[in-house]
């Protein structure tokens, strides 16, 4: 669709990013849900979340 100029909302693709997460991630992505609203959520501060999260896991 952004070939198109066809402009897809931060909220769309939010949402797809936390539906394909691996397994790992699932209570991340329900912390996620919960506790911010995703509608006003933008990609990169939900990608600075999923980094945080990563580097916590690696750490371990």
């Amino acid at each position: 669709m952004r070939s198109c100029n066809d402009k897809i909302p931060d909220e769309l693709v939010v949402d797809k990013i936390l539906r394909t997460l691996p397994p790992r991630f699932d209570h991340v992505a329900v912390a996620i849900e919960e506790s911010r609203n995703l509608d006003d959520m933008e990609i990169e501060e939900l990608q600075h979340s999923l980094e945080a999260h990563e580097m916590r896991i690696n750490e371990r």
